[in-house]
């Protein structure tokens, strides 16, 4: 006599696809969270970028008002997309110019240090800073 077994297999197929579902499950975890830090670090280099521009911009600015003006001491920019740069020009020790760029939490600042030799301004040193 042949017994019929096909009752206790379903037992062992319902296991097999929990554990089939739960490799799934992590599997499909895994890739997520590496597409959001993914995303994240992108949108952080790109507000770097976006900053570090603004910073540059800041001393574009800050050298074609100071050739008009030397007694110019800085301002604040307001540019376009929520950027912004700081100008700071010190005359301390020679001119140096610093430009703070900023974009949302990401912030970049350019220094660069000038001299005017007759009626020429010449760039000495143009660097970012950490």
């Amino acid at each position: 006599m042949k017994r019929n077994d096909t009752h206790y297999m379903s037992g062992q197929v319902l296991i097999a696809m929990l554990y089939i579902m739960v490799i799934g499950i992590l599997i499909t975890t895994g890739a997520v969270y590496a597409l959001i830090s993914n995303t994240q670090s992108t949108t952080a280099y790109e507000a770097g970028s976006l900053a570090g521009a603004a910073a540059e911009s800041g001393i574009e600015n800050a050298l074609l008002r100071y050739i008009r003006n030397p007694a110019y001491t800085g301002e604040t920019l307001v540019l376009d997309g929520g950027q912004s740069a700081t100008i700071t020009v010190s005359t301390a020790s020679g001119v140096t110019i610093v430009s703070s760029g900023a974009y949302g939490k990401a912030l970049k600042q350019v220094e660069v240090k000038v001299h005017y030799n007759g009626s020429t301004l010449m760039i000495d040193s143009w660097k970012d800073l950490p």
